[in-house]
């Protein structure tokens, strides 16, 4: 009978038997060690201290990129307004060493 009690009270967690051989049953949540105040959000953390590539010393090329539809209303006629320039800077492997093209979108 013993062997028998000892025998159910194995499980995945206290043997080497796998997970799928588990009879079901409700597990016990454990107490988390931190409390929902504690934890912290996602993302960088306050005081740590980034890192961000710096950029490429030249640019050999500038494609200005037109946008083909208006981002408002999304029709083909484009109003030029003093708008934000995002731009890009993209290396590629040419038959000469490397060429730096900088990319602004409008």
């Amino acid at each position: 009978m013993e062997r028998l009690k000892s025998l159910l009270n194995k499980d995945s967690q206290t043997s080497s038997k796998p997970p799928s051989s588990d009879l079901i049953r409700r597990s016990e949540k454990k107490p988390s060690k931190e409390s929902d105040s504690e934890k912290r959000k996602p993302g960088g953390q306050p005081g740590h201290k980034g890192k961000t590539r710096k950029g490429f010393g030249r640019v050999d090329r500038y494609v200005v990129v037109e946008p083909q539809r208006s981002p408002n209303c999304q029709g083909n006629h484009w109003e030029s307004r003093d708008c934000s320039t995002r731009s890009y800077v993209v290396a590629q492997l040419v038959e000469h060493p490397i060429e730096i093209v900088e990319y602004q979108h409008q």
